[in-house]
């Protein structure tokens, strides 16, 4: 598969999952073909971090469409959850890229305390994956090219991930049959794409995610409202 087709499959499975959590009542099919799309992703930043000419433009333009897309993101979950808070998944992969950048170049101590640095700040501010998502991103750059260090690392961290998510629901008192299938770590089924990405480009539409991600929650927020969901909240 080619960087547009990843880019396609990752936009497709999150939009799916949406649809799946924001209108069907969640379906777990939904929800398991969803955890593809957030590993795509962050394989895709990484290798847009390894070729691109200019990182600060691709900083900027991460920033600048997490902010744009946090209003949109925020307003369709506190139509069900009038508490919800996390950072966006932008925000997620610009703490990826910016530590990236930032450990180019440094010694190993250093480079691993701007990663440690950076999972925390991940956690700090309750970006969506958490510290554990950051260090994905970072990890698929450090294993680029390098297929069996890539399925080990994000196995190792989607299973932690997964496991964060069980202590959450138990610490939440919501561990229990119902909920348990939701824990199963899907995500690290989008290693079969990523290990067949041929290291093409494929069509160039650097701007297509960037649109629709803060696009696709404004039609979602508008649809709630239009349900009647803003005032008789509807459960997911």
């Amino acid at each position: 598969m080619n960087t547009f087709q990843l880019k396609l499959l990752a936009v497709a499975t999150m939009l799916l999952a949406h649809v799946g959590f924001f209108f069907l009542g969640d379906p777990l099919v939904l929800f398991a073909i969803g955890r593809i799309a957030f590993p795509i992703f962050a394989f895709l930043l990484a290798i847009g971090a390894k070729y691109t000419t200019n990182t600060k433009s691709y900083l900027s333009r991460l920033l600048i469409f997490a902010i744009i897309s946090q209003i949109p993101y925020i307003a369709a979950y506190r139509v069900f959850y009038p508490d919800y808070w996390t950072l966006n998944i932008l925000f997620t992969l610009f703490l990826g890229l910016l530590a990236i950048t930032l450990s180019k170049g440094k010694t190993l101590p250093l480079k691993l305390g701007i990663i440690l640095a950076a999972v925390l700040t991940g956690y700090a501010f309750q970006t969506s994956y958490g510290g554990l998502g950051v260090l994905s991103v970072i990890a698929f750059y450090y294993t680029l090219n390098k297929k069996g260090l890539t399925i080990l690392s994000q196995i190792v961290i989607f299973s932690l991930i997964n496991l964060e998510f069980l202590i959450m629901l138990y610490l939440s008192g919501t561990l229990n049959a119902k909920t348990m299938p939701y824990a199963i770590p899907f995500a690290i089924l989008s290693l079969i794409p990523i290990y067949f990405y041929n290291h093409k480009q494929g069509k160039k539409m650097k701007y297509l995610f960037y649109v629709f991600y803060p696009t696709h929650y404004v039609v979602i927020y508008i649809l709630l409202v239009a349900k009647g969901c803003l005032h008789a909240p509807c459960m997911p």
